[in-house]
Formats: structure tokens, sequence, C-alpha cells
């Protein structure tokens, strides 16, 4: 069975959540992203 990837807009408040607090859920997001689960989308 193959995992659905979803894309998640990400801006810089979410960075700064997960470097506060690596547990939380920006920090799972980021986790997610990194594991492949989901595709990290960042405006220029």
């Amino acid at each position: 069975m193959t995992v659905p990837q979803y894309r998640i807009f990400f801006d810089t408040s979410a960075y700064i959540a997960a470097l506060i607090s690596p547990k939380g859920a920006a920090g799972e997001l980021i986790r997610l992203v990194e594991v492949g689960m989901l595709k990290m989308v960042v405006s220029h």
C-alpha cells in the first residue's frame, strides 16, 4: 500500500516553532518531511 505524499506549505513561523519546541506539532511536521511522508513547499 502506498502512502499519499501531501504537500505542506511552511513559513518562517513553522521553522521557529520547530526550533523552540522540536517535539511539538511543527517539529513533528519537519520530522515527517525528513522521513519522506510529507513534501515541503516554501515561497521564494
